[in-house]
C-alpha cells in the first residue's frame, strides 16, 4: 500500500457465491492487506455484506447481526403492516403473523414474499 493513500473503505458483496478456494484466497488477502495496514498506521475499513452464513472468521473483525439487534423484529413487523395489501382478506391478521415468523428476522425474505403475495390479492 504505497500509494499515500491514509484511509480507504472497502465493501463486498455476493462474496458467499464464491467457491471455498476462491473465498479463502479473498479473505487471505484481505486480512494481508489489513496487517499491512496497522503497521504502516493506515485505516482500511472491509465491510462483507451477505446472506446469513457466518461461514469464515477474520483476524481483528466486528461482526454485525441483524437479527439480533434491537428493533429488528419491530422493523420487519412494521414493513409487513405498511407494504402487504391483503384488503379485507378475512385472514389479514394471521398472514402478517405467518409472514413475521416465517421470516425468521430476513428482512429481504419478506419484502420478496409480500411483492408476490401483494400480486396474488390484487
Amino acid at each position: 500500500m504505497g500509494w499515500g493513500i491514509r484511509r480507504s473503505s472497502v465493501t463486498l458483496t455476493h462474496w458467499d457465491e464464491c467457491n471455498e478456494s476462491q473465498l479463502g484466497d479473498m479473505l487471505s488477502s484481505f486480512e494481508s492487506l489489513g496487517r499491512d495496514a496497522v503497521s504502516t498506521g493506515r485505516n482500511v475499513r472491509i465491510c462483507f455484506s451477505s446472506r446469513h452464513y457466518p461461514i469464515f472468521d477474520l483476524e481483528r473483525s466486528l461482526k454485525f447481526d441483524l437479527e439480533t439487534q434491537q428493533g429488528h423484529t419491530d422493523d420487519i413487523i412494521k414493513y409487513i403492516n405498511i407494504k402487504l395489501k391483503p384488503g379485507r382478506h378475512p385472514k389479514a391478521d394471521e398472514l402478517k403473523e405467518r409472514l413475521q415468523s416465517r421470516a425468521n428476522g430476513v428482512f429481504i425474505w419478506v419484502a420478496l414474499v409480500i411483492d408476490m403475495l401483494n400480486k396474488d390479492l390484487a
